[in-house]
């Protein structure tokens, strides 16, 4: 019996060393809160955000079971970087503090951290105004918020806690508004200036490879044309030496070997003088003045 009950231990501690993962999930989880709404009254952290929201009276919007939602929570520290003339505009009405609560939320679905990282674009909040992510860096980031602890669960969404307050357009400094407004059109200019110049290098680098091209074509057609012409230039030459091929010289007939001893004498050369040609005078008439007549 002993001997049983050391092997079923055996077993056990064999089954927990090579499975930690399901001892793990065998242990009891926390349980998520009912809604985001209890999530943000349950965490300190949250506690000035949370009695915006109640002063906006929106609490059934972060209750609502059948619908999920998404909220940017500001810490009370990032609550506290509110500028005052724009809590101020946003108490001056109801819908003033919903608009600035509404802005930090997402309704219809839930968006964890993945589904930030890698991105640049944002969605509309409830509010009606875009968001802007970036997800690209080290730090998720809304606005200009860091996202400093991602994906706090609730029930019926998350709460991601963020290190500044978020602020709708409709809410800003009208002059605030209007340097943004103009810091956006001149870095969109510039955008534009830089797309376009680098339109033209790219148009000019194309023109310089085809440029290029064509050139390396004309000297390849060119050596192609050369080497045919010099080709077709030494099959004439040749033809021609064909054709014109001199005649053969006749052998050159060795001339006897004339023996001294046994050879005539050669006749002795005698020298003839050529007659010397005389020319005749001619005859003297006789002159007709001088003439005797008889």
């Amino acid at each position: 019996m002993n001997q049983f009950r050391a092997l079923a231990l055996m077993s056990l501690a064999v089954f927990a060393v090579l499975d930690p993962l399901s001892a793990m999930a065998a242990q009891p989880q926390p349980a998520k809160p009912d809604n985001v709404l209890k999530l943000l009254e349950s965490n300190k952290e949250f506690s000035k955000f949370a009695d915006l929201i109640d002063d906006a009276g929106i609490e059934s919007e972060l209750t609502n079971k059948d619908s999920k939602v998404t909220v940017f929570a500001p810490t009370n520290a990032a609550m506290d970087k509110l500028p005052s003339d724009v809590l101020k505009r946003a108490k001056a009405s109801k819908d003033g503090l919903k608009s600035l609560v509404r802005y930090h939320m997402i309704n219809g679905s839930a968006v964890f951290a993945t589904n930030i990282k890698g991105r640049r674009a944002g969605p509309s909040t409830a509010n009606g105004e875009m968001v802007g992510f970036d997800g690209t860096g080290k730090e998720l980031m809304v606005n200009q918020a860091v996202i400093v602890t991602p994906d706090q669960y609730a029930q019926n969404g998350v709460v991601h806690a963020i290190n500044a307050p978020l602020i709708p357009e409709s809410l800003k400094d009208p002059k605030i508004k209007e340097e943004a407004r103009a810091k956006e059109e001149s870095a969109m200019r510039e955008q534009m200036a830089a797309q376009e110049e680098q339109r033209n290098k790219e148009m000019k680098s194309r023109e310089k490879e085809n440029a290029t091209a064509k050139l390396e074509q004309k000297a390849a057609e060119e050596k192609v044309k050369a080497e045919a012409d010099a080709k077709v230039k030494e099959e004439a030459e040749a033809k021609t030496q064909k054709e014109v091929k001199p005649e053969t010289a006749p052998a050159a007939v060795k001339a006897p070997v004339v023996d001294s001893k046994t050879a005539p004498a050669a006749a002795p050369k005698t020298t003839e003088k050529a007659p010397v040609k005389t020319e005749a005078k001619p005859e003297a008439k006789p002159d007709a003045k001088a003439t005797v007549k008889t």
